[in-house]
This record gives C-alpha cells, structure tokens and sequence, in this order.
C-alpha cells in the first residue's frame, strides 16, 4: 500500500506532531465552531456548546481507548502500564461516541437543556468528525480493506489505491 504523500507527521523544527493528531483537532475545533454557530441559530443558553466540549473531549478520550482496551486485551494484560500510554495509539471512535453521549446527558442535566436539542446541535460535528478523521486514519495507514488484486475488481469506489 502507498504511503501518504506528506508522510507520518508535520515537522517545525525539533517539533514532530503526527498527522493523525492534527487532524483530531482540528476536527474538535471545526466541529466547536460548527455547534456554536448552530447554539446561537436555535438561540440556546450561551456556552451551552463550550461546556458540552469541556466534557465531552476528555470522556471521548477516554471512553475511546477504554474501548479500545477492552477489545484488544491481549496486548495489554502483561503491561497493563501500557493502557495509559495513549500516544502508542489505540483509540476507538465507539468508545467516543460513548463518551460524548454520556457528556451530552451530564451536561443537560445541569443545564436544563434538552438531551435531543443538544443532539440536534452536535450531529453534524460528530459527521464531520468522522470523515476527518478518517484522513487521519489514512495518514496512519489503517482502517482500510484488504488490497484488491483481482483486475476486473480494480474499479471506483470498488478499489482505489
């Protein structure tokens, strides 16, 4: 398979930060922006978006990589250190949507907003998340099928290398 064509990781001076890093947030920050910009259309409470995000990031993170774990428990029982090594990889974005979901209801506890409304708001973020972030997985070279070897099969969107 093709290695991407900016490499692994962006490079300023002795500073490295993977691709996939810099995607994820710059997919928290469009999708902020995004749910902030429809909090003020359907005229919620102010910050109701920003307190959401300051629940919902770090639960995703962790829920992501406690799923993570939970799936993939044999690389991790003779280290269990290993589970707090976040940057060795291994997050899941089921464990993130868990997280976020159970942000969403901690949060709409507290602030008297209706769970579905903050759903509403935070849909098209969680969407396009997701395709951002599958740049990331491309980035990283992983999440993709198998390679198609069979040339009547070597067709868009079929196969695409």
């Amino acid at each position: 398979m093709s290695r991407p064509p900016l490499g692994s990781a962006l490079h300023i001076g002795s500073l490295s930060i993977p691709w996939y890093s810099l995607l994820m947030m710059t997919a928290v920050a469009l999708g902020l922006l995004l749910s902030t910009r429809e909090e003020k259309r359907l005229r919620l409470p102010k910050d109701t978006v920003l307190d959401f995000a300051l629940a919902a990031v770090p639960l995703g993170i962790v829920c992501a990589r406690l799923y993570y774990v939970a799936f993939s428990w044999g690389s991790f029982k003779d280290d269990p250190v290993e589970i707090l090594r976040v940057w060795h990889g291994g997050l899941a974005i089921y464990g993130a949507v868990i997280g976020g979901l159970l942000a969403a209801v901690l949060v709409t506890r507290g602030n008297k907003t209706r769970f579905l409304t903050l759903a509403d708001v935070c849909a098209p973020s969680l969407a396009l998340g997701q395709a951002i972030g599958r740049w990331g997985n491309y980035a990283n070279m992983e999440a993709y099928g198998a390679r198609v070897n069979d040339a009547w099969a070597q067709f868009f969107p079929l196969a695409v290398e």
